[in-house]
Order: C-alpha cells, then structure tokens, then sequence
C-alpha cells in the first residue's frame, strides 16, 4: 500500500510539473514548496501522505463540481432537506464517477477519523510501521458494514416484497454517507495538519448528526411508504445496525 501511496504521489508532483496550469514550476520548485508547507510545522511522513491523499480528494471534488457538476449535485437535495422524502424521488441519480468518488471519499474519510480516535482514546497500542496497515483495516471494516447492512436490508426486502422500498432506501443511505465524507474528509484535513483536537471533535459530530438523520429517514420511510408500525421499523432498524456490527466483531475476535 505505501509503494503505491509513493508512486502516486510522484507522478501527482510529475505532471503538475508539466500540464499548462503550471508551466513554471519544476519537479525541484514543487518540492521545495512541499517542503516549506510541511517543515514549518514539524509534519511527519504519515501526516505528509494523509495530508497527501486528502487535499488530493478535494482537489478531484472541485474538478468534478467544475467539469460534471450534474454528476454531484443530487446528494446535495439531501443537505437542502434532509427530513423531506421527495428530493430521492426528484433529485434524481448520481452518476458512476459521482457515486465512485464519493464512496471512495467518504470509505477514506470515516477511516481516518475512526484510526485517529483510536490514538486518541488509545483504544488499541499501534506501532508507527503499523499505521498504513491499521488505517486499511479501517477502511476494510467501514466497507463490509455497509455491504452487509445493504445485503441485510435486501434480504429482508425480498421476505416482505418492499423491493421498491428498499431501493429508496439505498439511495437515502448512500446520499447520507456521501454527506458525511463531504464534511469529515475537510475536517479531518484541518486536524492532521493542525493538530487542533477541535477539528476531530467537530468531525465526530458531524458524523453522529448524519447517522441521525440517516435513522430519522429510515423510520420516515417505513412509516410514510410501508405503513409499518414504529415497533416492526425500530426492529427493521436494528437488524439493519446490530447483525452486521455483530458480525464484523465476531469475525474480529477470532482473526485479530
């Protein structure tokens, strides 16, 4: 993972020294002011390459809001009205780049939050070479969650036939999600590079605020769409959080 971390970052600096945008600089004037940026304040090479991959997510952000906006602006109907069903039924659907960066974004941000949180409360004692390993276990943790919340939620879709409902659902959740790493990734990148508490504390709570709203629309739906009770949602809504949370502790225990 690190070498592939190194060579990204060389042709990332390469090809800034070569497209029209920057015709002045060379690979040695980059570097230069890489190095001013990060010496100033006693930066290490873990927070050089967070703060690598970060800036490098919301530069693609910015060219895409630029370039493909249509492919982005849909998830922004939820941050408008997150308590309102409608804008899944009308804001239509984000396209393929769209819905890959944002995963790709949010997978990025939400570990990165959870593995600084894990130095901070020293849930667990994590030697330096260990970092990159523990930051993908995050990763790979946060992933299989949503994979097998989604496989859950299908499964139980297909025992009652509210396939349609499921779908509306999953949309609503990705849209969530999306939001979540819109906030966490620029969050995240102030405290890296800061080392300000605040910034991390504030990430945190922005993430429990979606994952609010994410439940409120759950429950929203069921009782909007489905006509369920609030009992058989509140039964929905924990098989949907708990077995796959179960799970992944499980198969933690036995394996690490």
């Amino acid at each position: 993972m690190l070498v592939f971390l190194n060579l990204f970052k060389f042709f990332y600096t390469y090809s800034l020294s070569k497209i029209s945008l920057f015709p002045v600089l060379s690979i040695d004037t980059v570097s230069f002011y890489h190095n001013i940026l990060f010496l100033q304040f006693h930066v290490n090479y873990l927070q050089q390459d967070v703060i690598f991959v970060l800036f490098s997510l919301l530069s693609v952000f910015a060219i895409l809001k630029y370039f493909l906006p249509s492919s982005i602006r849909p998830v922004f109907f939820i941050f408008k009205s997150p308590f309102s069903l409608s804008i899944t039924e009308s804001s239509g659907k984000i396209g393929l780049i769209g819905s890959l960066f944002f995963l790709i974004n949010f997978l990025i941000g939400l570990s990165l939050l959870l593995f600084y949180l894990n130095i901070k409360l020293n849930w667990e004692v994590i030697k330096n070479y260990q970092y990159y390993d523990y930051i993908f276990q995050w990763a790979v943790w946060v992933f299989s969650f949503i994979i097998l919340n989604r496989i859950i939620g299908f499964l139980i879709s297909l025992i009652f036939h509210k396939e349609s409902v499921f779908i509306l659902q999953t949309r609503s959740d990705f849209y969530i999600l999306y939001l979540i790493g819109l906030f966490v990734t620029p969050l995240m990148l102030l405290y890296v590079y800061t080392q300000i508490i605040t910034f991390l504390y504030i990430a945190v709570f922005v993430t429990l605020f979606f994952w609010l709203i994410r439940w409120f629309r759950i429950v929203k739906i069921g009782l909007s769409l489905n006509h369920d009770s609030l009992f058989h949602i509140i039964l929905y809504l924990c098989a949907l959080e708990i077995i796959p949370l179960g799970l992944l502790l499980k198969v933690g225990f036995q394996f690490f």
